[in-house]
């Protein structure tokens, strides 16, 4: 295919998969800005796609012309399902425009997404040999080359996982599994999905850009509906969650209603109220993940069996030529805090510790990206103080993390 029809393809067939996608996510595509809005207007001139929506809620479904380009492209893989699935994800504006943004983006970042990619729900990982390095290797060469029948017009050729780890599941997939009337309550969950990887097992939140009310019983009725979803092996982390946002707005929001001790009221009157989202009463630990093109390279090096470690062991070696495991180490006569990682449980006991002894010397290693988040942070719960430094990874340390470190290491 042309550069053009590449992105045009990668539009329908994020639409296809992942339902309603905001413009804002299509922006993270690995195209010019120039270029990708140039082909999702021709696309919406000939009604392949449709806009709707004001504001930051505008978002794209897939029209019927976009449903035919996809089946004349491949019709064994974009199919009469898989366009039923589309419907349902489509449903309910607003609440389907967040799951899309959460489904593309994890699609981007190389997660199985579309069914045929993944196994059906429930799904069983066999258990993997007790050698560690044998055994977590096997939990990520755990896929086959995907191809399709002879008769279609193009041959490409997927990546098909045996199992659902580095997968991703929609919560509509998982509330079409509910059968005991507890799990019926899971329709209060406010989660877009769930990302199964060697190490965590995620529930993926889209906190907008506010700390978002949850129910607590609609969360623990997902919690459980996992565990009859997923048999054999489980990753060793299954209550951590996983919250995307606009931005660094909801990871403020978080971090001020849980620092702070803030109780918001209802929006509406008479509206029930639920527990507003802190940093550790959905799940401990709560990473976080802005929208936008540069977390990318953090969701793909989620996929990696004990990421934080490895992160962690390399910034320490960058930084200090240390060979550290953990998010906090003694480094000539300062304490050293790794929070790259964007882990806000960590991060709030951290800005509490400086709350309580602002004259202790800390040094905050972060991403180049991820700065004027912290500084912020420091200057709003630390004082401008002399005592921290916030030091940046250089810019191609995630690059050298995943492609000279993680990926020959895994093989």
């Amino acid at each position: 295919m042309s550069a053009n029809s590449d992105i045009s393809m990668t539009v329908l067939r994020l639409l296809a998969e992942c339902g309603r996608v905001s413009r804002r996510t299509f922006d993270m595509l690995p195209f010019s800005y120039r270029n990708t809005s140039v082909y999702i207007k021709k696309l919406a001139d000939n009604k392949n796609i449709s806009l709707s929506g004001v504001g930051n809620s505008k978002s794209y479904i897939l029209l019927e012309n976009g449903r035919k380009t996809l089946s004349a492209y491949n019709p064994q893989r974009f199919t009469p399902e898989l366009f039923s699935l589309n419907k349902l994800l489509t449903r309910h504006p607003d609440r389907s425009r967040l799951r899309g943004d959460v489904a593309a983006i994890m699609s981007m970042a190389g997660y199985a997404v579309h069914p045929d990619d993944k196994p059906a729900l429930p799904a069983f990982t066999p258990q993997p040999p007790d050698h560690q390095y044998t055994g977590l290797r096997s939990l990520l060469h755990n896929h086959e080359p995907h191809q399709y029948g002879e008769i279609i017009p193009n041959r490409a050729v997927y990546a098909k996982r045996l199992t659902p780890v580095n997968c991703y599941y929609d919560s509509v997939q998982l509330k079409c599994l509910r059968e005991s009337e507890a799990n019926n309550g899971a329709n209060y969950s406010r989660a877009c999905g769930v990302l199964f990887t060697p190490s965590n097992l995620f529930r993926v939140y889209h906190s907008r850009d506010v700390a978002m009310r949850f129910f607590k019983t609609g969360e623990e009725n997902l919690s459980a509906l996992l565990n009859s979803v997923f048999t054999g092996f489980m990753p060793n982390d299954q209550r951590g969650v996983l919250v995307f946002g606009v931005d660094w707005l909801a990871a403020n929001s978080i971090l001020d209603n849980y620092l702070n001790d803030k109780t918001i009221p209802s929006s509406k009157s008479g509206e029930l109220a639920g527990e507003i989202l802190n940093t550790t009463n959905l799940g401990n630990p709560l990473f976080y993940l802005p929208l936008r093109g540069e977390a990318l390279e953090l969701l793909r090096l989620m996929c990696f069996p004990d990421w934080r470690k490895s992160l962690m062991y390399y910034a320490s070696v960058s930084y200090a030529r240390q060979e550290q495991t953990s998010w906090s180490f003694q480094h000539e006569n300062r304490r050293v805090y790794i929070i790259a990682d964007l882990n806000l449980t960590n991060l709030a006991i951290l800005l509490r510790g400086m709350m309580k002894n602002p004259t202790e010397p800390i040094t905050l290693l972060c991403l180049p990206w991820q700065h004027e988040f912290f500084w912020k942070l420091i200057q709003e719960y630390g004082g401008d103080r002399a005592n921290v430094q916030l030091v940046l990874l250089h810019e191609s340390f995630m690059d050298n993390l995943i492609n000279n470190h993680m990926k020959p290491y895994w093989g």
